[in-house]
């Protein structure tokens, strides 16, 4: 066949891949949004939003954009927050423009890997990869829909370190040394990016001692580490702005080293979670899910084909065939994540992640092992020569793929990707806190959008005394906060010093001291919205019955308010037994978790985009009174029938103070 024609069918090929790989996830994006809605990726969406309504903000303050990192150590959350910029300018700040970020970082990975198999294995092999992939099974697809910035988006980084390498390792060095030097920069980069990149830097190392038995030459032992250490600077960047932060991951979890705990969960990750995070459809047979060890027994099979080839060249001096690669990868995921202080428990902060929305999180991490289990799989079909062997069974993983998807498919949320923002200030400032001073986090403030102020400030006021403690309150105040933010930014300190101390008494002898008393009200009101996180109920009331009765009922509505928002309704109906025959607890306490609920009506309201931003083909089924918005969400019905209408008094009172509808 003339090259000509290899590179026509080659062109026909990828393109009707990625038609097919777009249908598929589009679909998803307009049918599944209960599933790829999440609300980590808003906040990679906060700095676009703010670079196009501000840009003259950013200049004033170079560094901020490193403010909407969603962790120090998540170098590839900044990353796409700067590539969402323009996906916000040209389709507006609606979640949408996330989704075709996430899109597009997805096809891109899609399309390296393809031309990675195509130009070093075969085009059959590359052929059966990208149809693998483009009708992957749900988990996969539901992924490359979100944009966190990190374990999905890193696969893009993975595939362009192996196509570089493989070019290098399959041409003559001496005129190639630029791919070793692209292939540094990009190691570099994406351990920045994301530190999970790490075990593909470690797998590219370690297929290149095997593939050159061990030896280097001088201008490898010199480019590769200074062209690494370019790619880095970023990271270097960060550990100055984030004063070391970046090194530590997820402080609170600790590794545990033990050998029964380390040979329980390798055995949970190869026997288990493998097999199950594809989220194929579950179809039992003799209590074995049919579908699932499908896919995961050709995946075995091709894993020890390849091991056993491997392993077998390399013990006869044989050349080492490239598959290898991606065997070694596999080994080294499943022996660091091993190691490693990360799990894939079924509860996450008391969280059950066997259950939806939450279930997304249970298998995060193994995410980046996705296109390695597919690309074996592919490779190993390739070698098949009969077409009547590997067609069926290509068949087959695509019909298990696509029978799965029934689970993950409504028209009820068809168009909700256009109706919500694409952004969050969720928690700007706790990051503004973290890297800023007092006056120049209230100057930044000032330039965002005016409805999230009351909410930023009060943020501001709670991360300023949870880290400082009572010495937020020696500062003066008044001269960096604007006096319509005051009474939330002392509301927010009260709350930070109940959190930082853990007792309400701790917080109330610290407010003591204050000088402004006017500001007592707010500091109060903040540290008994926290209270019910640390102290019994019964303690929490018993002060509360000893001040003065004016004082104590804004301070029930609070305590209220905040027991509803920290503890939910479950708490809220439980504490009926306590307030019986205490009528002024009764009222003022549950008109605060009616409070509460307004509040969070509000915020949802928030997350709605006006009705001028959306398609003018869903203005019809718009709806975003109050009233829609709360029948939608249904919390009047978990709360107890015979304390709902002191809830719904405090609803009420607030929804008309506030003349909305």
């Amino acid at each position: 066949m003339s090259k000509t024609n290899s590179a026509k069918n080659k062109i026909i090929t990828l393109t009707f891949l990625i038609f097919a790989f777009l249908v598929i996830r589009i679909t998803f994006l307009l049918l599944s949004f209960y599933f790829i809605n999440n609300h980590e990726e808003l906040y990679n969406g906060t700095f676009a939003h703010d670079f196009i309504n501000n840009p003259k903000l950013f200049f004033n303050y170079p560094a901020l954009p490193l403010s909407y990192q969603y962790m120090p150590f998540a170098g590839g959350t900044l990353v796409v927050s700067l590539l969402a910029t323009p996906f916000f300018f040209i389709f507006g700040s609606s979640i949408f423009s996330l989704k075709l970020l996430s899109l597009f970082i997805s096809i891109i990975a899609f399309i390296i890997f393809f031309l990675l198999l195509e130009k070093f294995f075969s085009l059959k092999a590359a052929l059966i990869f990208g149809i693998l992939s483009a009708i992957s099974p749900p988990y996969p697809v539901i992924m490359s829909l979100i944009l966190w910035g990190n374990h999905y988006e890193s696969i893009l980084l993975s595939a362009l370190l192996i196509f570089l390498m493989f070019h290098y390792w399959t041409r003559n060095k001496k005129e190639n040394y630029r791919y070793l030097i692209f292939s540094g920069l990009v190691a570099g980069f994406g351990i920045y990016f994301d530190y999970i990149f790490f075990i593909t830097v470690v797998t590219v190392i370690t297929f290149h001692f095997l593939y050159n038995r061990g030896t280097l030459n001088k201008k490898e032992m010199l480019l590769s580490p200074i062209s690494i250490l370019i790619g880095l600077i970023p990271w270097f960047f960060s550990i100055i702005f984030f004063k070391l932060d970046n090194l530590t991951i997820y402080q609170l979890l600790k590794a545990n080293f033990s050998p029964d705990y380390l040979i329980k969960k390798f055995l949970n990750l190869v026997v288990l979670d493998i097999p199950n995070f594809f989220w194929i459809k579950e179809f039992y047979l003799f209590r074995i899910n049919v579908f699932s060890n499908i896919y995961y027994l050709l995946f075995l099979i091709s894993f020890f084909y390849f091991l056993f080839t491997g392993i077998r060249s390399y013990l006869k001096f044989r050349l080492l065939p490239k598959e290898f690669l991606f065997v070694v990868y596999i080994i080294l995921f499943s022996i660091i994540f091993t190691l490693s202080k990360f799990t894939t428990s079924d509860t996450l902060l008391e969280l059950n992640l066997n259950l939806h929305p939450f279930r997304i999180y249970r298998y995060r991490f193994l995410v980046p092992l996705y296109p390695f289990i597919i690309i074996l799989i592919s490779l190993f079909l390739a070698k098949l020569k009969k077409h009547i062997v590997f067609i069926p069974i290509t068949a087959a993983l695509l019909i298990i793929s696509l029978a799965s998807y029934s689970d993950y498919l409504s028209t009820k949320t068809i168009g909700e990707c256009f109706i919500y923002k694409g952004y969050s200030y969720n928690i700007l400032s706790e990051k503004l806190a973290s890297n800023y001073s007092l006056k120049k986090c209230s100057e930044i403030i000032s330039n965002l959008p005016k409805e999230y102020r009351l909410k930023l400030y009060k943020g501001l006021g709670f991360y300023f005394a949870q880290n400082e403690g009572g010495f937020i309150l020696n500062k003066k105040i008044s001269q960096f906060i604007n006096i319509n933010y005051e009474n939330s930014f002392y509301e927010g300190v009260g709350g930070g010093l109940t959190e930082r101390y853990k007792n309400f008494n701790e917080s109330l002898k610290i407010i003591e001291k204050f000088d402004d008393k006017n500001k007592i009200h707010y500091l109060m009101e903040g540290i008994m919205e926290f209270s019910p996180l640390f102290n019994s109920f019964k303690d929490i009331t018993e002060y509360l019955n000893s001040l003065a009765s004016q004082q104590s009922d804004y301070l029930y509505k609070a305590m209220g308010k905040g027991a509803y928002i920290l503890l939910g309704p479950d708490y809220i109906n439980k504490a009926r037994s306590e307030t019986e025959g205490s009528s002024n607890i009764i009222i003022s306490f549950y008109n605060g978790v009616g409070e509460a609920i307004w509040e969070q009506i509000i915020d949802k309201r928030q997350t709605l985009l006006g009705k001028k931003d959306i398609p003018s083909i869903f203005h019809a089924d718009y709806d975003t009174t109050l009233s829609k918005i709360l029948n939608s969400n249904n919390v009047l019905n978990k709360i107890d029938k015979n304390i709902l209408p002191y809830v719904r008094e405090g609803l009420e009172k607030n929804i008309n103070l506030n003349n909305l509808e």
